[in-house]
């Protein structure tokens, strides 16, 4: 089953851009606020705000099922998709079909790492990765193993294959944007060395319509810019997988 998306009128409408993996250059406004607006670093909200999993096989369109955004643990309880991340991963997992969210705001790679066993009890199929951006205040040195330990964690906690999103880019922080371009650095190369690693960039391009105003979390067009590159990411990966083994010659 592919995974889908709940998108309300094209992305197109919402300014999406195509998405590159560049360091980006910083906007010429000033974001007054730079700090994550989160007040208790390891309050986990799960599945963007409670547990829940959507059964919906339409993947474009939640408002025709009517037990969308129920708790369906009972009758399905092996989500395909399970997201692990941080606040800039909230509001994802309600634009997908058949996920499950645990949100950890405000927290770093080191409080996520801890959880991750339990999160993935459920064997889904693919879990997503999004950490790193409460890391960004940290040496470099000091933010690595913190987001190596939760990525190794999460390959010994369970046989999914495990998609690792880029630290996103924040507007006009060029200090923290040098520091997330080299955590993905090394994000990157780590998933290189393992075939059940995909390292993946769902984030939009550094615009002002994908982000709210503390030019760090993302807005509603973000989030669907993300889904959307998520969703597209997850169906690449299992077409590839699919495919036959090639004949030696």
């Amino acid at each position: 089953m592919c995974i889908g998306l709940q998108l309300e009128g094209k992305l197109q409408e919402a300014g999406m851009q195509n998405c590159n993996h560049q360091m980006p250059v910083s906007f010429a406004g000033v974001v007054r606020n730079e700090r994550l607006h989160e007040t208790n670093p390891f309050r986990m909200l799960q599945s963007d705000e409670s547990a829940k999993v959507s059964t919906n096989r339409n993947p474009f369109n939640n408002t025709n099922n009517p037990n969308a955004g129920r708790n369906q643990s009972r009758t399905h309880p092996k989500p395909e998709l399970v997201i692990i991340g941080d606040s800039m991963a909230r509001g994802i997992s309600s634009k997908m079909s058949d996920s499950l969210a645990f949100i950890n705001s405000g927290a770093g790679a080191e409080h996520i790492q801890p959880k991750v066993e339990n999160q993935v009890k459920s064997n889904p199929d693919y879990v997503l990765i999004q950490s790193g951006t409460n890391n960004l205040d940290q040496e470099v040195r000091l933010s690595i193993p913190a987001l190596a330990s939760v990525i190794d964690k999460t390959l010994s906690s369970c046989s999914a294959k495990v998609l690792v999103n880029a630290v996103p880019y924040q507007i006009h922080n060029s200090r923290r944007n040098k520091l997330a371009s080299s955590l993905n650095v090394f994000l990157k190369g780590k998933c290189q060395k393992n075939p059940r690693l995909h390292f993946i960039n769902c984030n939009p391009n550094l615009d002002s319509v994908f982000y709210q105003r503390d030019g760090i979390h993302f807005s509603e067009a973000g989030k669907k810019v993300y889904a959307s590159q998520l969703t597209s990411n997850i169906n690449q990966i299992k077409n590839f997988s699919t495919l036959p083994p090639r004949r030696s010659h």
